[in-house]
């Protein structure tokens, strides 16, 4: 093996990751709907940080809508490599979700991420993996899709759900799982009013231990007329950092999702 060969070897590998340095493109636009399902007034039961925080985001209304389409990009974090990618989430209120994740390089997708969620069941395709309706997977899932409903913040009034008052920053979110109960614990910024993080114990992997694990807001900003975090990171307690960097970029209420939650 020559020196010139080392030499352009460790070029092409240094080349190669520059190929993960460079944003993908965002997702094609969403069409919105056409229609504007009517408000209503917020439960008067809620606890006060929960109530305020919901004044916050949504102008002190309800809207009626009962699904959502976010995109956006993300930096996914694999012990020392950090790889770019695309995402395009699926929502139904207290259903299910599914999600599209696609890793780039140089800016083109090299891997796709498929999990669905969807009434208590859960389908999950990592690269070629499969996870299919695991009951462990099942729990972390469902969790994972109240603490997203922070995208969709009018489904924390939702009848399905229960709040718990702490203090005054704080209240716990009870939402169902089948014919049992879990939850989250969201702390609220005193000065905003707005979620700083919701705290959760949950599953990795299926027989993993129980871990903590949370979404952290960074930033907050409005889009399509609600107040939702514009950046995110999500954390498991024992690693200590975050191994997903969320940049939400566009949001569509109301939106068809029929086709990813039939």
């Amino acid at each position: 093996m020559t020196a010139g060969f080392v030499i352009g070897l460790l070029a092409l590998l240094g080349l190669g990751g520059l190929g993960f340095l460079i944003r993908p493109r965002p997702f094609p636009p969403v069409i919105p709907s056409a229609t504007t399902p009517p408000s209503r007034d917020l439960p008067a039961d809620l606890p006060a940080p929960v109530a305020r925080y919901l004044r916050v985001a949504l102008g002190g209304q309800l809207p009626g809508y009962r699904t959502a389409i976010l995109s956006g990009r993300i930096r996914l974090r694999f012990g020392p490599l950090r790889l770019p990618a695309r995402f395009r989430f699926y929502y139904a209120v207290g259903q299910g979700y599914h999600h599209t994740i696609e890793i780039t390089w140089f800016g083109f997708p090299v891997g796709r991420v498929e999990e669905n969620y969807h009434r208590g069941r859960s389908h999950f395709n990592l690269l070629g993996r499969i996870i299919d309706d695991d009951p462990a997977v099942n729990r972390a899932a469902n969790m994972g899709l109240w603490a997203e409903m922070i995208w969709l913040p009018f489904a924390y009034a939702d009848p399905a759900v229960r709040w718990e008052a702490v203090d005054a920053t704080s209240a716990r979110l009870h939402f169902p799982f089948g014919a049992e109960e879990d939850s989250l614990l969201f702390t609220f910024d005193p000065e905003s009013g707005l979620p700083v993080e919701a705290f959760g114990m949950r599953q990795r992997a299926a027989g993993a231990p129980f871990t903590g694990w949370r979404n952290v807001v960074r930033r907050w900003g409005t889009l399509s007329g609600v107040q939702v975090p514009l950046v995110a990171e999500t954390i498991w307690e024992d690693q200590g950092y975050a191994w997903a960097v969320w940049q939400v970029e566009a949001v569509c209420y109301g939106a068809d999702v029929a086709a990813w939650l039939p």
